[in-house]
């Protein structure tokens, strides 16, 4: 039976590590192409979304990587 929790956990650290790597790609690029913002409302939504996708990414990561 430990094997196959072994492979489960194996399994569920994967998918951590893949979504961790897709929500860090995916928030450089957001950051990167929505750097001509003009209005003060769009410069606040750019800087919301890159630290909470930011933060989901380094959590996905940790978590992928076995850290925490």
């Amino acid at each position: 039976m430990m094997g196959v929790y072994g492979s489960l956990y194996d399994g569920i650290g994967a998918l951590f590590r893949v979504f961790g790597w897709l929500f860090a790609i995916i928030t450089l690029l957001f950051f990167l192409f929505s750097a001509g913002a003009s209005s003060v409302i769009a410069k606040r939504i750019r800087l919301i979304l890159s630290y909470l996708g930011g933060g989901i990414a380094i959590f996905c990561l940790l978590a992928g990587y076995g850290v925490i």
